[in-house]
């Protein structure tokens, strides 16, 4: 998965607060693990408001702050949604059957999917 184009500098001033957001929450999760708070945020607009590109400014700021692509993993309901953000959808990345197979019951995965996962 290629680094998204994108300028952080660009974002608007309430792009640029809930940023700041993820990367304190981030920074305090580093530094005091034993404190951390998960932080659970929804981010919702119209078509055009700029929710992909901010997405893609956090995708772009956390790998360079982790000097890694892996460091963030995008997940999303939709292919068109995962297509926007450069992220997969979460029956992908959690390696789900889709179709036919997604009636039967789901088994919890083993082996290599499961390490494969649990890495990500």
């Amino acid at each position: 998965m290629s680094k998204p184009e994108v300028c952080p500098l660009t974002l608007n001033a309430e792009q640029r607060s809930i940023v700041s957001l993820i990367l304190m929450t981030l920074q305090n999760y580093i530094e005091r693990p034993q404190d951390f708070v998960p932080l659970q945020l929804v981010v919702s607009g119209t078509g055009g408001t700029g929710k992909s590109y901010m997405i893609k400014c956090i995708q772009r700021l956390v790998r360079q702050v982790f000097g890694t692509n892996d460091a963030i993993q995008v997940i999303t309901p939709t292919g068109n949604s995962a297509y926007l953000v450069q992220g997969s959808t979460a029956h992908s990345f959690l390696q789900m059957p889709t179709g036919a197979k997604s009636c039967q019951e789901l088994t919890v995965p083993s082996g290599t999917v499961n390490q494969k996962i649990q890495e990500r």
